[in-house]
This record gives structure tokens, C-alpha cells and sequence, in this order.
């Protein structure tokens, strides 16, 4: 038979399970305009591995900007966002933006990263 060891007791520390979230280590503001008469792609967000989320927030009174990959806006792909609008972006590809050409808009991004 084994012999018996005494193991001290483990301690324990009892948690709710709402999960917490650290916070960012930093964040940068950043504005893209996009005017009536031009209608170039402009990368809004970097690829960043260490993203926590992004806010995409839209300002414009008709027609749209267009987001998503580089190929996806040069193609006139991607999602199609209608101002006034706010977006949580939570991965860490790299996002663009293209005006439709005819209306001007504000694209403002917010993106917290961690160091």
C-alpha cells in the first residue's frame, strides 16, 4: 500500500461569473474624410494582433461608405454603412473605407489596443 502524505489545503477563491475585461493599454482617434468629387480607398484601421475593439463612427446625411477589406471596397464589396452610424469592431484585420462617390462624409475611428 502507498504511503500517505499530508498535502496542505488548496485555497480557494469564489468569483461571480460575469467576465471582466481588462482594460486597453491605450487608445488613438483618427478622421477620414471623404468628399463628393473623390472617391479613393483609405485604410481606416491596421492589421493589429493586439486590438482590443475599434469604434467605426460614421457622419454623413445621405448615400453611404462602403468598409471592408482593400479588395472587397476597391470592388464595390463589403458592407455599406449609412451615416449616422457607430460600429464595435472587435478583430484585428486591417478594415478600409471608400465614399460612393457622389456624397461627402466624416469617418472618426477610435482603436484601443493593448501594448
Amino acid at each position: 500500500m502507498p504511503e500517505k502524505t499530508d498535502v496542505e489545503p488548496l485555497l480557494v477563491r469564489m468569483a461571480d461569473d460575469r467576465f471582466e475585461q481588462e482594460a486597453a493599454d491605450w487608445g488613438s482617434f483618427q478622421v477620414f474624410t471623404f468628399s463628393a468629387t473623390s472617391n479613393v480607398a483609405q485604410q481606416i484601421l491596421p492589421q493589429n494582433n493586439k486590438r482590443l475593439n475599434a469604434y467605426i463612427i460614421v457622419f454623413g446625411a445621405t448615400g453611404f461608405v462602403r468598409v471592408g477589406t482593400r479588395g472587397q471596397v476597391m470592388n464595390n464589396a463589403g458592407a455599406q454603412l449609412t451615416g449616422p452610424i457607430q460600429i464595435k469592431y472587435e478583430a484585428t484585420q486591417e478594415v478600409w473605407a471608400i465614399g460612393d462617390g457622389i456624397n461627402p462624409f466624416t469617418v472618426n475611428v477610435l482603436d484601443h489596443r493593448y501594448e
